[in-house]
């Protein structure tokens, strides 16, 4: 687990059901985290607008909070060819692909 006591942003959204937190990131980011109360989050997935996270980005209170967050590793696998071939790039498919820019080693050509 992660636990971090600090001050944070931290506000209950009566219109979600759920609290939310919003923490800075790298550079000019931030991570936004909800954690609808037990049952609601069906609630908060048909609520939740892009008009409501622009209000929580503007808010700039804080208040003092104890989180925790439990480490997690989340990776995957992804089949692009069917993807970028329908926006036409299909080139890098073939043997006729030009990569000589990402490595020294050809013939190169992308598989999936």
């Amino acid at each position: 687990m992660m636990h971090r006591m600090g001050m944070f942003r931290v506000h209950y959204c009566n219109k979600l059901s759920s609290w939310v937190l919003l923490m800075d990131y790298q550079g000019n980011a931030t991570a936004i985290f909800f954690l609808p109360d037990q049952g609601k989050m069906p609630h908060l997935e048909a609520t939740l607008t892009r008009s409501i996270i622009r209000q929580f980005l503007r808010k700039t209170d804080i208040s003092s909070a104890d989180i925790s967050f439990p480490k997690l590793s989340i990776s995957g696998t992804y089949d692009l060819k069917s993807v970028l071939s329908a926006l036409g790039i299909t080139t890098v498919f073939s043997n006729g692909a030009d990569l000589s820019k990402v490595t020294e080693d050809v013939p190169l050509k992308v598989s999936k």
